[in-house]
């Protein structure tokens, strides 16, 4: 546990500051959208949703996309992953770590949805809200997992952070506005886009839920890009 705290203190930087800034910001204007305007929301106790969350998804990429590219960006890759830990133990630690930061987002987002309910509807279902939290924890989760596995994997080919960072984001980002696209020139192949992992995840995050048979699939997904990642990066000369 003393490795994973001393991983997470390095996430207390300028990043951090302007994703908070940039959170809040969006934070108010989703939800004066939702409870003054009438904007849509998922039908969830959730206090982050639209670009708030979308927000929130940037930065959870960002995140992945660095915790073992910075390594080699900073010059401290022969230190970290040849020394008394096995670079399975180190890639855990960090993986740990950003797990942690994404579930405490997911947690902030159910309690700021929490309270807004409590203070603007005057009205809560308690046992409602507290399977909410698992649904919303849950998610959290499972989109933090895919994006890390296959940023392990992206990572351990190419060692490279800004080459990482491209490959995520487009993705996990740009994948739903390619798939608007081909559905307008061809129905098939929007459906097999449709079905692909990054669609899948991205897309259950973004509406804040996800069926059984995609949470199979996108498991899978996990399994095989972390193994993947794993076996490569074991045989990579990191000096």
């Amino acid at each position: 546990m003393l490795l994973v705290k001393y991983e997470l203190k390095k996430y207390f930087n300028k990043s951090l500051i302007i994703f908070i800034s940039l959170l809040v910001i969006t934070t108010y204007l989703d939800n004066f959208l939702h409870y003054q305007l009438g904007a849509e929301k998922p039908n969830i106790v959730a206090g982050n949703f639209g670009l708030s969350l979308l927000i929130t998804q940037f930065y959870l990429i960002f995140l992945a996309s660095v915790y073992i590219t910075s390594e080699f960006q900073l010059g401290t890759s022969k230190s970290v992953f040849t020394g008394v830990y096995t670079r399975i133990e180190i890639i855990n630690i960090k993986t740990i770590a950003i797990i942690l930061i994404s579930l405490c987002l997911g947690i902030l987002n159910w309690i700021i949805g929490l309270l807004l309910e409590i203070i603007l509807l005057d009205s809560i279902s308690i046992t409602s809200a507290l399977f909410d939290l698992l649904i919303i924890a849950s998610l959290y989760l499972i989109y933090i997992l895919s994006v890390l596995t296959f940023s392990l994997l992206i990572s351990s080919i190419c060692l490279n952070r800004l080459v990482t960072i491209i490959i995520n984001f487009g993705a996990f980002i740009f994948i739903g506005d390619i798939t608007v696209q081909i559905a307008n020139r061809s129905p098939k192949l929007a459906k097999i886009v449709e079905n692909l992992p990054f669609y899948i995840v991205t897309n259950g995050f973004n509406n804040l839920r996800i069926n059984i048979d995609s949470l199979i699939l996108i498991i899978i997904f996990i399994a095989a890009f972390y193994l993947s990642g794993i076996v490569i990066f074991k045989k990579r000369d990191l000096t």
